[in-house]
């Protein structure tokens, strides 16, 4: 790892928690100049292209392809980016969240940047239904441009793995959307949070509580590590593919959750990392979460 990376990494772990909204922006600034050098050599995708899903503005999907793929074995992830459920979206900056796009798109991947509507003005289950839409939405939109692909991966980054893993084992999404599971081959989340709670060490538990409601007696039905919890109860031969990225340095408790279901996943730990650096780190100089999320999907 450069150095100065180390130390920026170093000095922000132990202090994440403290300011998780500032200290993301700070990381985000970190890496600017690293995307911009990456860009730099030259583009990884051919000019995006966006297909709304819905009404609202955020109901939008910037659909990336790589410069070279082989159509007949092409795969496809939608990435859906956090914010705690009530904020965020899929440009962030003109550098984030398309990094991970772009790094993805390097590794031969077709990706689908998908935004969705905010807490509380879509409080559960409705992230989860924009996902589950997002994702029929794109797989439409590239038949329509007669693209073929063999796989369909979604992947979440926070609050997003959050609606991925609802949208996809949630009984109440999968009645809006039977049909969901069956076209998806993996889920990939990283820095997920697994688990609704009010808890007072969790800085989110307001965002929480914005999405989820106000009934805690409710959290657990609603929390996709109780629908993740009964999937993986399965056998091997029936269960979805999951991998599972966590920082070193996260967002309190989100670790305690994932250690719930890391033993049935594709698990992988950044230390140094933080909750924004994970994502942060795809389309720079040193990416290694670009080639973990490659080779799960090509397995």
């Amino acid at each position: 790892m450069d150095a100065a990376l180390a130390r920026f990494l170093t000095e922000m772990g132990p202090r994440w928690a403290q300011d998780v909204v500032g200290n993301g922006d700070r990381v985000f600034d970190f890496y600017e100049a690293d995307h911009r050098a990456q860009m730099a050599k030259g583009p990884s995708h051919q000019p995006p292209f966006t297909i709304s899903y819905g009404t609202d503005e955020r109901q939008q999907v910037d659909i990336y392809l790589p410069l070279e793929f082989d159509p007949k074995h092409a795969r496809v992830i939608l990435f859906v980016h956090g914010g705690a459920f009530i904020r965020g979206e899929r440009n962030r900056t003109p550098f984030v969240y398309s990094n991970v796009c772009r790094d993805l798109c390097r590794h031969g991947f077709i990706v689908a940047n998908a935004g969705y509507r905010l807490a509380p003005q879509a409080a559960y289950p409705e992230g989860a239904r924009d996902v589950a839409s997002a994702t029929i939405a794109t797989q439409a939109a590239l038949g329509e441009q007669q693209i073929p692909f063999e796989r369909f991966f979604l992947m979440g980054h926070s609050a997003g793995g959050t609606h991925c893993a609802t949208a996809l084992f949630d009984p109440i999404v999968q009645a809006t959307h039977p049909s969901l599971r069956q076209s998806v081959s993996g889920l990939i989340m990283v820095s997920p949070r697994l688990a609704a709670d009010n808890d007072p060490r969790n800085p989110n538990a307001a965002p929480v509580k914005a999405y989820f409601g106000e009934d805690a007696s409710a959290f657990a039905a609603r929390s996709p590590l109780t629908h993740l919890k009964a999937a993986l109860a399965q056998s091997a031969e029936r269960r979805l593919p999951i991998f599972l990225a966590m920082a070193e340095y996260e967002n309190p408790l989100l670790q305690d959750y994932a250690d719930q279901i890391k033993q049935h996943t594709d698990y992988h730990f950044y230390p140094v990392h933080n909750h924004m650096s994970i994502i942060a780190q795809m389309d720079s100089a040193e990416s290694p979460l670009g080639e973990a999320i490659s080779n799960f999907c090509r397995a």
